[in-house]
């Protein structure tokens, strides 16, 4: 919720090497799409890269404000397992199903 295309796209781009050439064609679309110079400020701490185990790739990101946190990118049944949110859940699998 209160969510935008650029916030998520930039969201997404903490979940990669924002700083490195793309390493798939998800990576691509999603560095050329979002305003990497919007993250000059922001420290990548630690990745894991896509695992096609668990379906997603994850990046622990500091900002300048001193806020750290995780940020992921994979197939949406996967990040709803992630979600505590059950009305999140709900609108993500409607929204998916509405594509």
């Amino acid at each position: 919720p209160g969510e935008t295309q650029h916030t998520i796209l930039l969201a997404a781009a903490m979940a990669a090497k924002w700083h490195e050439p793309a390493r798939d064609a998800l990576d691509t679309l999603v560095l050329s799409s979002a305003k990497l110079d919007e993250l000059h400020s922001v420290e990548q701490l630690d990745y894991m890269p896509f695992d096609p185990t668990v379906k997603r790739t994850e990046g622990t990101v500091r900002m300048s404000t001193g806020e750290t946190f995780k940020t992921t990118k994979g197939a949406p049944h996967i990040l709803c397992r992630l979600l505590k949110n059950e009305q999140v859940v709900q609108r993500v699998e409607a929204d998916v199903k509405d594509l």
